[in-house]
């Protein structure tokens, strides 16, 4: 036999059995026995009733209450008696479960004097929610006062989980109620994964009016508390937040260290109803973020999200970055980080848990220029400034640019407006240095920054340019020249001067060292090293128009002043100073141990 749902199919599969002896007479009704048995249920009673007064005697069992709730397997135990009396019905019944499970009902549950009290004890919630072992007991009373019930419960565990409850429920199933206590943010673990929290939440909220988020208000309190967000490999530290509710609304005031340095506050309210409105202040203060792989950087600014939070909300801003190193990949950072496809035959629900926290859990998605799977979609209007210092290094690149960019367009299709454009730069490969002609970074429909960088050089005969371009996780290297001439051939010119059938041997060995170095299998070098140990912006070995062996190096003085210091071998010394008056006019002055300077005024723009 079936019912056609499948929890109540579970218990009542296989071979049952029903068992009914009862009688009737002048005095009342007899139940002296009713029996149900099924390889999974069993219910045992018997009762004794007349007119004026009666007990029933109950015991019922499941072997596996992971047939109705399949996460919390272990048999479950309901016994005890009902009494009728001429106050209505006593009851007192006890039940026992899985997780250490213990409840109990006591008291007069019907009629107008109505009063009875309630027991339950969960011996272990870590079950439920791993951050939170130990121990939470119930213990309240429910009273009728006229049509309505008095309720008074008190909530007590380990992990500082405490709570207050106290109030009347109206005949029309309306609350006036109070709420306070202490709560352990872990408990909307289960909620949020991957994310986490932990630390208290202390509450004292009113509840008025038919239960839901309109009938409550108050506040709730959090301090010294932690989130987890491995996903963007970032945790917000000593979170503090002052929420206060208000029919349906929410407002918020908090502040929260970042765990890679600086720290965010959001200010402002939002909608608990419909589609969340929002209106909402972000300030970011000298947050640090880094990818080792890819990139470190500082940032500042501010963002607000006006609208909806289950999509259309507006995100604007303006964003400063501060001092950034980029770092162009050895190899493709796709290649080394990525992880196949793979199917998990017989996993364990715990094993599906830890993989769907991975994002391992399903196959990868066709997703649009930003990656968006699908999700709620918000419209930008972000600008990203960087006037200077953002430094790119390795594959004999080491370049700084500087600028603005404005994303627009919405999450899902980012669209980009402006560049950080290249401030000085160079490729030095095989001893030669190869000034940067032209360069800026751009970002086109996906938060993976796009490169193009070009150094342009003489050859016998024309001139020739290295072409750093592509996305930064995995940038292409390119050779051209005008006039027009196969990759082997510019490379042999650019570095030799020579056709490529007219390199000797050795010069073949050396070409082949640039090419490693260039496509990212030649390391930093021995000058990326130097650089990276000493306190300056830029560091070159290089040599001079007499051939003589110089040593540069260049220092951010200030965020509108560069200084650049060069020694050659001889002795000979030159310190240069640049001053930027505005972002297109540049103010320069050299001098010399020689006695010679020189001083002028530039101006840089693009047509």
């Amino acid at each position: 036999m079936a019912v056609g749902i499948s929890q109540a199919d579970a218990l009542i599969a296989g071979v049952g059995n029903i068992y009914l002896d009862a009688a009737r007479d002048s005095e009342g009704s007899t139940l002296r026995a009713f029996k149900i048995t099924t390889p999974e249920l069993s219910l045992d009673a018997h009762a004794d009733v007349d007119a004026d007064d009666g007990t029933f005697v109950y015991e019922a069992k499941l072997r596996d209450l992971a047939l109705i709730l399949p996460q919390y397997p272990g048999g479950v135990t309901l016994e005890g008696t009902a009494n009728l009396s001429a106050d209505g019905v006593v009851l007192d019944t006890s039940m026992t479960g899985p997780l250490a499970t213990t409840a109990k009902v006591s008291g007069l549950v019907t009629g107008p004097n109505a009063n009875m009290s309630i027991q339950a004890h969960l011996g272990n919630l870590g079950a439920i929610v791993a951050a939170l072992p130990g121990s939470v007991d119930l213990d309240g009373t429910l009273k009728k006062q006229g049509a309505d019930w008095h309720v008074s419960t008190n909530v007590n565990g380990s992990m500082g989980i405490s709570a207050k409850a106290e109030g009347l429920v109206l005949e029309d199933q309306s609350l006036d109620m109070k709420v306070s206590g202490n709560a352990p943010l872990g408990l909307a673990g289960p909620f949020i994964t991957p994310r986490t929290l932990s630390g208290t939440a202390q509450f004292d909220l009113a509840i008025k009016g038919v239960p839901s988020l309109n009938a409550v208000s108050g506040q709730v309190t959090i301090s010294n508390s932690e989130v987890v967000a491995p996903n963007f490999q970032l945790a917000l530290k000593d979170l503090g937040a002052q929420v206060t509710l208000n029919n349906s609304s929410v407002n918020i005031d908090a502040k929260a260290n970042v765990s890679s340095g600086g720290s965010l506050t959001v200010q402002g309210g939002m909608s608990l109803v419909g589609g969340y409105e929002a209106n909402l202040a972000l300030a970011l203060q000298a947050i640090q973020l880094s990818d080792p792989a890819l990139y470190s950087t500082s940032v500042n600014g501010n963002v607000a999200v006006n609208g909806p939070l289950l999509g259309g909300a507006l995100i604007s801003g303006l964003i400063d970055i501060g001092v950034t190193e980029i770092t162009v990949p050895a190899g493709s950072i796709a290649s080394v980080t990525s992880i196949p496809q793979m199917d998990h035959i017989g996993a364990s629900a715990a094993v599906r848990a830890t993989l769907e926290r991975a994002g391992l859990d399903k196959k990868p998605e066709k997703t649009g220029a930003s990656g968006n799977s699908g999700g709620p979609v918000y419209p930008l209007d972000v600008t990203i400034s960087a006037p200077r210092q953002i430094f790119i290094r390795g594959r004999g690149i080491d370049a700084e640019l500087g600028g603005k960019i404005r994303l627009t367009g919405t999450t899902a299709n980012i669209v980009s407006v402006g560049a950080f454009e290249l401030q000085r730069g160079r490729i030095n490969i095989l001893e030669r240095r190869f000034a940067l002609t032209d360069g800026e970074i751009l970002l086109e429909g996906s938060l993976d920054p796009r490169l193009n960088l070009r150094a342009t050089t003489t050859i016998p005969d024309g001139e020739a340019s290295i072409v750093v371009g592509g996305f930064l996780s995995e940038p292409e290297i390119t050779f051209e020249s005008s006039p027009e001439a196969p990759e082997d051939q510019v490379l042999a010119l650019i570095f030799f001067g020579v056709p490529f059938d007219e390199m000797t041997a050795f010069q073949s060995l050396q070409l082949a060292s640039a090419v490693a170095t260039l496509t990212g299998r030649g390391g930093t070098g021995v000058i990326g090293r130097l650089r990276e140990n000493l306190p300056v912006d830029d560091f070159e070995l290089d040599s001079n128009s007499d051939g003589v062996a110089t040593v540069s190096v260049g220092k951010h003085l200030s965020e509108n002043v560069y200084s650049n210091v060069e020694v050659s071998a001889q002795g000979d010394t030159e310190i240069s100073l640049n001053f930027d008056l505005t972002k297109k006019l540049t103010a320069k002055g050299t001098t010399g141990n020689d006695g010679n300077s020189s001083i002028g005024i530039f101006f840089n723009t693009d047509y």
